[in-house]
């Protein structure tokens, strides 16, 4: 029987899906599927990758299936320019990814975020509540 909690990292070909990705493959007790169109830049031994998008209609089934306990949303394109297609990817994939945690029960879901979000300025404080 296995014991061992079930992490999903979506965004595993970019760096920072990979490098969390490979993080948690080393913490002892922790199954670690990685999701993305593309494999990862560099191989991260005994991960699961699996070829499918976060726009995956099938996407809640497949975490139902595959017991996911944990989702890393790792999968976030950055631009420099307020791109709005870039924009609307960013949050209609976070949007698919927490509608898909929902509906197969899924209780933590960590993601990776941009200052973009709330403005990066030289006088914010350290926490911003």
């Amino acid at each position: 029987m296995n014991n061992r909690k079930v992490v999903l990292v979506t965004g595993v070909a970019g760096y920072w899906g990979a490098h969390v990705a490979a993080t948690l493959h080393l913490e002892p007790g922790l199954h670690v599927i990685g999701l993305d169109e593309q494999p990862p830049a560099f191989e991260i031994e005994g991960l699961d990758y699996v070829d499918a998008g976060i726009e995956n209609p099938l996407l809640a089934e497949f975490l139902i299936t595959e017991g996911i306990e944990v989702i890393c949303h790792m999968k976030f394109m950055e631009s420099v320019d307020r791109d709005g297609d870039v924009r609307s990817a960013n949050l209609q994939g976070t949007k698919n990814i927490l509608k898909a945690g929902y509906q197969a029960g899924v209780r933590q879901i960590i993601f990776r975020s941009s200052t973009a979000v709330y403005g990066a300025h030289p006088d914010n404080p350290a926490f911003l509540t």
